[in-house]
């Protein structure tokens, strides 16, 4: 249990969000769910610098998350390697060229292959079990099946890169310090995170999941990051302003407690949060037809599981042949996940886009192939592309 807040070490906090939360977002269709297959999930708001943050998360808790469970944000659409490109072309190439470079998190590998073509090696830390060696088969890439750090395998950095995984841990700044720790005195860390600005704006309840202990805003981002030793060079605004993401070069740290309550209106986020779900359980269960789900990710988890049972699903339709055989679940009932072929999609009346932060692609290539049916988005925020919010 986190007591205190992980920034600001305030206790005085409001609880934002409750619910029984399943601890995987997809388990194996032909199992039996059970008690344990779920987890409390308390965000609390901190009155004294706004930071939100799961005080129902536990260590134990992470061994169980991140093991032997499916690849996330495995690219199946051009837009996906896209972005990985565009993250080469804005770190500055003396970052990266025949440098060292650990990422931390590595998923499905992808940017690390990106990565190896300019340095000299790079170290990729990476517990989930489904990323094997034959999916990096560069000779300078490693994988270390594990969480990051190592202290055994030590390896001086000239380059951390670390996208979507400090929002994961219990401790942020204990893993800044270790990030620090490992950085050359004249290293670079790029930083990635979830903006808690967009889930504010938008009462995003698909983006407060069991998996997200922490949710940053950018100040208070770098002011920590500040505290560990790292100064920010410059950020990068990623997926209209869902994450951001920050260069920062090695220095002294700072001992301060520059911490700012830069959004006064998390503390009252809960009202927002409670009629948006209500909402969303009563449009689902006005849609007509056989429907469907499309994106097994993480957010369509969360999104099911608050509907509490409104709507009837055929399946999860989903583009990555690694979530077949899986499933969607909730205390009441299951739904399978299916790859998303033409004959099978055009036999639905309507999809429910779970993956929103594609779902312009995704309505583009239902439509292209053919599928005349309604198309909704579980996409927070309002978007001026034909695709209805729900």
């Amino acid at each position: 249990m986190i007591s205190h807040c992980p920034v600001c070490a305030g206790t005085d906090h409001a609880q934002i969000f409750s619910a029984v939360s399943p601890v995987f977002f997809l388990v194996p269709v032909d199992k039996e769910i059970a008690a344990e297959d779920f987890h409390a999930l308390d965000v609390r708001g901190c009155r004294r610098c706004g930071h939100m943050f799961n005080g129902a998360f536990d260590d134990d808790l992470a061994a169980r998350l991140y093991g032997d469970v499916p690849l996330t944000n495995v690219p199946v659409h051009p837009s996906m390697h896209k972005r990985f490109q565009d993250l080469m072309n804005w770190l500055p190439r003396e970052t990266i060229d025949d440098r060292v470079v650990i990422e931390i998190g590595g998923g499905s590998g992808h940017l690390a292959r990106l990565l190896a073509k300019f340095a000299a090696h790079v170290d990729v830390y990476e517990p989930c079990a489904n990323l094997t060696g034959d999916m990096l088969p560069e000779p300078n890439i490693k994988i270390i099946p594990r969480t990051f750090p190592n202290e055994e395998g030590r390896r001086d950095a000239d380059l951390v890169v670390c996208r979507n995984v400090l929002e994961h841990v219990a401790d942020p700044i204990a893993m800044m310090r270790d990030i620090r720790a490992t950085l050359c005195d004249d290293g670079f860390a790029y930083l990635e995170v979830p903006d808690v600005r967009y889930i504010i704006e938008h009462a995003a309840v698909p983006d407060i999941h069991l998996q997200h202990v922490q949710y940053f805003s950018r100040s208070n981002f770098i002011a920590l990051a500040r505290t560990a030793g790292m100064d920010a060079m410059k950020v990068l605004d990623i997926k209209d302003g869902h994450d951001f993401g920050v260069l920062f070069k090695a220095s002294q740290p700072v001992i301060t407690d520059d911490f700012s309550m830069e959004f006064p209106e998390v503390v009252t986020l809960d009202r927002n949060l409670k009629s948006k779900t209500s909402r969303s359980r009563n449009e689902v269960a006005r849609i007509e037809g056989k429907t469907a789900l499309y994106g097994a990710t993480p957010h369509g988890q969360v999104y099911f599981n608050s509907l509490a049972g409104s709507g009837e699903f055929t399946c999860v339709f989903d583009d990555s042949p690694m979530n077949a055989g899986y499933a969607f679940y909730d205390p009441r009932r299951k739904v399978p996940v299916r790859p998303a072929l033409k004959d099978d999609l055009l036999t639905h009346d309507a999809i429910i886009i779970t993956a929103y932060l594609h779902d312009t692609a995704i309505a583009s290539r239902l439509r292209g192939l053919g599928f005349s049916g309604a198309i909704y988005s579980t996409r927070p925020a309002p978007t001026d592309d034909g695709v209805v919010q729900i």
